[in-house]
């Protein structure tokens, strides 16, 4: 069975015997992928694909009064990171991940998404926006203000832009990259703290501004990272690898008319499925690949 990929050399023993041996069990999950991503269609164009994950992060800035005191503005945010899939590990070979990650022909998410996660886990913020490269999307919250608390603050940076929810306060004409933390506090909330909002223009001690946000943000705490969605990848040669990725060299193409009757070991996805996104007709069509699935981690005692 040369001409066969490894998942559909799984499928033949089970349909002709009724059982997979645990070596081909084991080659066909080790070339079944999920990536962090959902562009299923460029993946088996050969193209190279984004790949999506987000970070949570806390951070603080430190706010120096007038009267030599200070006060903490912590934040809580998040990155959204966008990477091509040859540069990202955002993914997993279903091999590595415990039995059993589908059940009765039910995929179980979750277990994948947080397969995928755990190889990411970083404690050190990856998201930052820059002008020459999309590297991400940070949204910026605010908590809480030396202790008070904080609602409906939040300031996106783009690569090329920077939207703040709040009304600039900065005098300096089409300056928009920086804000009047004192606007988000009532006048008796100052009070508690000591303080009292400056005039018009704004004083600079109440100024906190874009770059010092981005630069919070790199020294936060990651307190999660998660993905949205992942691509299940069917019907990789044997030697394919998500990481092995070069742009418009890294894909081979079934050749129905090829002489040589042999599976190319490097060749890309023939079937990609979106998860959780889906919709009936599809998981219905794709039903007995789960179940196919399910019997792989069934032959492999030791998952």
């Amino acid at each position: 069975m040369p001409i066969l990929c490894p998942l559909a050399k799984a499928a033949y023993q089970k349909a002709t015997s009724g059982r997979i041996s645990e070596e081909v069990a084991s080659t066909a999950l080790s070339t079944i992928f999920a990536i962090a991503g959902e562009d299923g269609e460029a993946l088996l164009e050969g193209e190279s694909i984004v790949v999506f994950t987000t970070e949570h992060v806390d951070h603080t800035i430190e706010a120096c009064l007038p009267n030599g005191k200070s006060l903490n503005v912590n934040f809580r945010s998040e990155g959204s990171i966008s990477t091509f899939l040859g540069n990202s590990d955002a993914w997993v070979p279903l091999d590595s991940i415990p039995r059993s990650p589908v059940n009765t022909g039910e995929l179980a998410q979750d277990e994948i998404a947080a397969a995928i996660t755990e190889k990411i886990s970083d404690s050190s913020p990856q998201c930052y926006p820059c002008d020459t490269d999309f590297i991400g999307i940070i949204t910026y919250g605010i908590t809480d203000i030396g202790g008070i608390r904080v609602n409906d603050f939040s300031a996106v940076d783009y690569r090329n832009a920077f939207e703040l929810t709040h009304q600039l306060t900065d005098p300096e004409e089409g300056d928009c990259d920086s804000f009047r933390w004192t606007d988000l506090l009532e006048e008796h909330q100052l009070a508690e703290l000591g303080i009292r909002r400056g005039g018009d223009p704004a004083e600079q001690w109440e100024l906190i501004s874009r770059e010092q946000m981005a630069e919070s943000y790199q020294r936060g705490n990651v307190t999660r990272r998660e993905i949205d969605r992942f691509l299940l990848c069917l019907g990789c040669g044997e030697r394919w690898k998500p990481d092995g990725i070069i742009e418009d060299e890294w894909a081979t193409v079934i050749d129905d008319d090829a002489e040589d009757e042999v599976f190319d070991p490097l060749q890309l996805p023939i079937l990609t499925f979106v998860f959780p996104d889906g919709d009936s007709d599809e998981r219905q069509g794709f039903a007995p690949v789960l179940e196919l699935i399910d019997a792989l981690y069934q032959s492999i005692p030791k998952l």
